[in-house]
């Protein structure tokens, strides 16, 4: 996994968050699991900083996957209805006529591809939608340097990850919610663990508004970047 900014930012921050819950349950299980290893303080902070980057990266790769897998996948139907596909729909409006023409002119420019007209689109969408998809990737290849278009990039993937992390953050939450009320009671991990419980919830709750939102200003900022390229 290579350590860039859009690594970093995108898969590595959403990973932290997520685990942050089942961090605070290892100090509280620590603080009842007496031994000598754990009364020595260098030995306890080395543990802890060892398994911190051991699940961040393990919780990294499985973010990714549950957001791809089960989140992207199935609301956007393996790109067919991601918004950089909907909005170059002649049946779209989000974006007005003479841009649309401006963005098929310009593919045919450049790549000698046609995209359907409004007739074959209205009687064949999946094939449109297909066609579309594979044209958007050529796109994203050839502005894969651009520093604007990355930053948005990034933005999506922290968001999309970050929802991935979600039901992972829910069941470390509830784990540490019980563990603090009935096991061993502690105020701060108490309200803590509600607080957490009720973000990751609301991630989960709000993940399609939040990845449409997110999709859209990605496939606003991808077709504007491509006609000033």
């Amino acid at each position: 996994m290579k350590f860039d900014k859009y690594t970093r930012i995108a898969r590595i921050y959403p990973a932290i968050i997520s685990i942050i819950p089942l961090m605070l349950l290892i100090n509280v299980l620590m603080i009842d699991f007496k031994s000598e290893f754990l009364d020595n303080l260098l030995l306890k902070i080395s543990f802890q900083l060892s398994l911190g980057v051991i699940l961040i990266y393990l919780i990294s790769q499985i973010n990714r996957f549950i957001s791809k897998e089960f989140f992207e996948k199935n609301y956007f139907k393996d790109e067919t209805q991601f918004p950089t596909t909907n909005l170059l729909l002649l049946n779209d409006t989000n974006f007005s006529e003479s841009y649309k023409n401006k963005i098929r002119s310009k593919i045919k420019t450049d790549f000698n591809i046609e995209l359907p007209e409004k007739q074959f689109e209205n009687e064949n969408i999946e094939k449109t939608r297909l066609e579309i998809k594979d044209i958007v990737g050529i796109i994203r290849t050839k502005l894969k340097n651009n520093s604007l278009l990355l930053q948005h990039n990034i933005e999506y993937g922290f968001i999309r990850n970050l929802i991935g992390g979600s039901p992972i953050g829910i069941i470390f939450s509830l784990m540490l919610l019980l563990y603090s009320f009935f096991i061993h009671p502690l105020l701060l991990m108490q309200i803590l663990s509600i607080i957490l419980t009720l973000f990751f919830m609301s991630i989960l709750f709000f993940h399609k508004y939040l990845m449409r939102q997110y999709g859209i200003l990605y496939a606003k900022k991808l077709f504007q970047e491509y006609l000033a390229e």
